[in-house]
């Protein structure tokens, strides 16, 4: 059970990160989202969000 609270808990953390490290993107749209989890290490999980400025639709 304190393994569950503890993975709740780092992906807690990790959505509040991003959020603050995404506040100041406020004028641009996500185009892409990427979640890499490493099956050898779980620590080395990455998050890649790709963005667009403005609020516009893609032109493709």
């Amino acid at each position: 059970m304190t393994d569950e609270h503890t993975r709740i808990d780092a992906h807690r953390n990790r959505c509040t990160n991003a959020a603050l490290a995404l506040q100041s993107c406020l004028d641009h749209c996500i185009e892409r989202v990427s979640l890499d989890e490493s099956h050898e290490d779980g620590k080395a999980n990455t998050l890649d969000v790709w963005l667009r400025a403005g609020p516009r639709r893609p032109m493709w």
